[in-house]
């Protein structure tokens, strides 16, 4: 500067003059300060989130970029922390990692190349919600860290289900009294949490009784079944099945289930599925007989008379039962030709009379009026 002052008082510059000019040429020093480039001196991670489904074996890698400060080189050395912790409203756990820890490191940089940290996330087959962990960098040498890119978040998907299977089933009636006809609900994969679901009889050939005139087959049921979520996990739904002495069919209701209400925080119904109705099969044990009696009658001299037969049929029997009486040969002539009975499904009997030379008179004593009913 005192040189250029110099030439300019050779030149007849005054004081003043080259003052002025040094004023002018200050601006143009501040101008150039201001356009130099300004390096960043902050570690950063991205992206802001990474969503992949976690699948069932194996490992999924969830990558992550970390960016150094811009100053770092060789003989300026810096160095981060990064730390995996849970995160979210169905935060992630140490188990869901490779190695069950969340993983940490801290990495050095002689350079301000990036660098590529991943992230193993442990597959597996248990029904759960999304869960959700963070990035987070901490611990900065050589530089800070971005208040905007300092963490990073991941989201694992859950990819799983499970399935629900019930058992067909069948029983012995019994004489009397009741039986218990268990059927065995099974989860095949874990659901986190556990759920509940409800188990309901519902009718077939077999009757719970609860109309007016039904049979009283079983006794209807509706129950909620708790599973605590494991695998291979079973719960039991029985039903009360009634005896009787009846001739009858063999029956069946169906078992029915429903509603199925996760434990697990963020599990959804959906990834759990319903089969279809079981069926309970109650297996008829009665049996029923027919019986005539063994009559006679003084023949007499002339005009006719009426012999009486007693048919009884042993127990009750649902239906209707038909019994045919054939024709027997009584003294010189023939009796009628054959006559047709009608029993009730009941302890019943009935009367046949014949007479010479007639159609058989068949008359029903039954201990009640109408068709396949029993006390």
């Amino acid at each position: 500067m005192r040189v250029l002052s110099w030439i300019r008082k050779l030149l007849g510059f005054g004081a003043d003059d080259a003052r002025r000019q040094e004023e002018r040429d200050f601006p143009l020093y501040l101008t150039r300060l201001e356009d130099r480039q300004v390096l960043s001196a902050d570690f950063s991670i991205t992206p802001a989130n990474v969503t992949q489904a976690e699948g069932n074996t194996g490992v999924t890698t969830y990558s992550f970029t970390i960016t150094p400060p811009e100053t770092t080189s060789g003989t300026n050395q810096t160095s981060v922390k990064y730390t995996v912790s849970a995160d979210g409203s169905t935060p992630a756990a140490a188990s869901d990692f490779q190695g069950g820890v969340f993983p940490t490191d801290t990495l050095t940089f002689d350079s301000p190349n990036q660098r590529l940290i991943q992230i193993n996330v442990q597959g597996d087959a248990t029904v759960e919600g999304h869960e959700g962990f963070k990035v987070v960098l901490s611990d900065a040498v050589g530089g800070g860290i971005s208040s905007a890119e300092g963490t990073a978040t991941g989201t694992i998907t859950n990819d799983d289900t499970a399935t629900l299977t019930i058992g067909n089933v069948s029983i012995i009636e019994g004489d009397a009294g009741t039986q218990l006809l268990n059927f065995t609900v099974t989860l095949n994969n874990a659901v986190q949490g556990g759920f509940t679901v409800t188990a309901a009889t519902q009718d077939g050939t077999a009757q719970d009784g609860s109309a007016a005139g039904e049979d009283s087959d079983y006794v209807s049921n509706k129950q909620t079944l708790t599973f605590a979520g494991n695998a291979g996990e079973t719960q039991t739904f029985s039903v009360t099945i009634n005896g009787d002495a009846k001739v009858e069919a063999n029956e069946t209701f169906q078992v029915l289930l429903s509603d199925v209400v996760p434990l697990g925080t963020g599990v959804s119904a959906g990834d759990i599925t319903l089969p279809g109705p079981a069926t309970g099969t109650i297996n008829n044990n009665d049996t029923a007989a027919l019986s005539i009696s063994n009559e006679s009658i003084a023949e007499g001299n002339s005009g006719t008379q009426t012999l009486t037969f007693t048919v009884t049929l042993s127990n009750a029997a649902r239906g209707v039962r038909r019994h045919r009486c054939h024709r027997r040969r009584h003294g010189p002539g023939r009796l009628a030709r054959h006559g047709r009975q009608r029993l009730c499904g009941q302890d019943s009997n009935a009367h046949v009379r014949w007479q010479r030379g007639r159609e058989p008179d068949i008359q029903r004593h039954d201990q009640r009026r109408h068709e396949g009913r029993a006390e």
